[in-house]
């Protein structure tokens, strides 16, 4: 079909059709040149050929033949030798004309003057540009999209695989459109300028350029536009960090004036405190050097809480009433002498008036001081243990305050206070335990001599029955006296052993109350050797924790500059990027097009 055609329109005179084409060749070079040199104000070519980067004056008209069911009657054959050779030169010429139109349309994005009949030996000899710049310019097309002619173009990114569709779908419905026209024996020979099928083609690339610029600027100015709205959002945070900052930093010198605010005071309260107690000591000497400020000091270093007359007094009396509280029980559970119990009752008997209660207490001690002895050694035992208990407690728990504080400067184990604690905790609990079980032994030992008693009872009053048979009877009464008196004796004293048998757990508690006692006084007695002064722990600790969100923001503000510097980085390129960087690429590209179309169609 091809072939035919060629051969009808060889028979219509070429000249003014190759004049107006050279020409117009010569045009599109001098733009393509203009455009390539990057002159945005020149890329729309002067004279009469500016028509290309126009829009059309008056809309092309319809077309409404079918693309590939238009026939053209075949030329009719030659018989001579001239219309032989023309045809084939004819056919020789097309295929040139073919190849060049390919490389035209191939050589997508490269410099230099564009692609003719004339230079196609040259352009083959050029190396292919680099994958990253080629158009997807051959895309495979349906038989549909062939007969619709030239596809509507659809907005998108510049230089994405629209663009390349696009330009590839014009070009094949160029090639065809210069088919049909071939076919249709169009243009017309007399008629002048461009065609119709060309002005529309033109006016699809006018308008895919125009498409394509200002996407590529609207892309461009909305790139722009939120690279500044990161920009202004980076800056706001980080002012506001900064004003965080400058907050903390003035909140750590609002501490340190009140710090060093309070510390002053402190330290004059704790030196006034000081001075009183040398002026009530009498330390005169003492109170001069420190009212010259000759011996600095801060504290009462070694007071004692518990003064030791007052320590001393207290346990005595603890002593005193621990020793009556248990001095009976070991009388009456050690053994009896009956001559001690004679005279113990003869002072009974025999004393009166103020000192008589007196008296029979002291008798009691006087006259059995093997009992006295163990009594007050059992208190011994509870006093001593007792202070030894306070004493290591207290040093305990200043060695602890020391670690803390961290005044100490040696390091002491805490043994060396928990196991004098532990003794003496194990030796109250002995005693106090001693005293309990001889109180509840006090009652079986009270029933053992009662029946004792009865015994010698008895017999004081068999003597008395045989003495008054016999006519002894003065002898008869003092034995019967000293059985009353034995009998009234051992009631007496069976009575107070059952009572205080029952009083064990009282008594005990009672034990317990003064031990603990005991302790308390000791631990107040023990001199304190820390000194009184200024506490800088909570402050330290406001201070490190505006220090740790100091430390914080700081962060944050390293970072939001890091965020700043990259994305003014990115603001930067952006303006300094060229939205119609590759307008001669494309502008190349729809120039291949045309001179496809012409070469097509003859």
């Amino acid at each position: 079909m091809k072939q035919r055609s060629r051969a009808a329109k060889s028979q219509r005179p070429r000249t003014e059709n190759q004049a107006g084409a050279e020409q117009s060749d010569a045009e599109v070079a001098s733009w393509l040149e203009r455009v390539k040199e990057h002159k945005p104000d020149s890329i729309q070519p002067a004279g009469e050929e500016s028509a290309f980067w126009s829009s059309p004056s008056e809309a092309p008209a319809p077309n409404n033949s079918p693309a590939l069911e238009v026939s053209v009657e075949p030329a009719p054959s030659r018989n001579d030798e001239n219309a032989t050779i023309e045809a084939r030169q004819l056919e020789a010429e097309t295929s040139q004309l073919e190849d060049a139109s390919k490389l035209a349309f191939e050589y997508v994005g490269g410099e230099g003057p564009p692609v003719t009949a004339s230079n196609v030996d040259h352009m083959h000899e050029k190396p292919a540009p680099a994958d990253d710049r080629m158009w997807n310019v051959n895309p495979t097309s349906n038989l549909g999209d062939l007969i619709r002619g030239i596809p509507e173009q659809s907005p998108g990114p510049a230089f994405e695989t629209s663009v390349g569709l696009s330009v590839g779908g014009l070009r094949q419905a160029a090639l065809e459109m210069a088919k049909r026209d071939a076919e249709a024996g169009l243009p017309v020979l007399d008629t002048t300028g461009r065609s119709e099928a060309e002005q529309e083609l033109r006016g699809r690339c006018h308008s895919l350029f125009s498409d394509w610029s200002a996407r590529e600027r609207e892309r461009l100015n909305n790139q722009v536009a939120v690279q500044e709205g990161r920009v202004t959002q980076s800056l706001g945070e980080v002012s506001l960090e900064v004003d965080r900052f400058e907050r903390v930093t003035s909140e750590l010198f609002r501490l340190q004036r009140r710090l060093e605010k309070n510390r002053s005071q402190v330290e004059a309260t704790i030196e006034e405190q000081h001075v009183e107690e040398q002026r009530q000591s009498g330390h005169e000497e003492d109170q001069v050097n420190v009212q010259a400020n000759t011996i600095p000091r801060k504290g009462k270093s070694g007071s004692r809480a518990f003064k030791s007359h007052w320590y001393a007094l207290a346990i005595s009396f603890l002593g005193i009433v621990e020793f009556l509280a248990n001095a009976p029980v070991f009388g009456a559970l050690l053994p009896r002498d009956p001559l001690t119990e004679q005279q113990i009752r003869f002072v009974s008997e025999t004393s009166e008036g103020w000192w008589a209660g007196g008296l029979r207490v002291v008798s009691q001690f006087v006259l059995r001081p093997d009992a006295a002895i163990l009594a007050a050694g059992v208190v011994t035992f509870l006093v001593v243990l007792a202070h030894f208990f306070g004493h290591s407690m207290r040093s305990l728990l200043f060695q602890r305050s020391a670690e803390r504080s961290g005044d100490t400067v040696g390091s002491r184990s805490p043994m060396e206070f928990i196991v004098p604690m532990v003794i003496s905790g194990l030796g109250l609990a002995l005693v106090l335990g001693v005293l309990f079980e001889a109180r509840v032994t006090l009652g079986e030992v009270s029933f053992t001599r009662f029946a004792q008693d009865s015994v010698k009872i008895e017999e004081f009053r068999r003597d008395a029955s045989w003495q008054r048979v016999d006519g002894n009877l003065v002898g008869a009464n003092e034995q019967t006296n000293r059985a009353d008196d034995l009998e009234a004796l051992a009631k007496n004293q069976r009575e107070y052993a059952l009572s205080m048998s029952g009083l064990s757990f009282p008594v005990f508690l009672l034990n317990t109350t003064l031990v603990l006692v005991a302790i308390s006084a000791a631990y107040f007695h023990m001199r304190d050797p820390r000194k009184d002064r200024f506490n800088e722990l909570p402050w330290e600790r406001q201070r490190r924790e505006l220090v740790a969100v100091g430390d914080s923001v700081q962060e944050r503000i390293a970072s939001g500059m890091g965020r700043l510097v990259q994305s003014l980085g990115e603001y930067r390129g952006m303006l300094s990027e060229k939205p119609l960087n590759e307008a001669p690429a494309l502008a190349h590209q729809l120039e291949a097009t045309v001179m496809a179309y012409r070469a097509e169609n003859g």
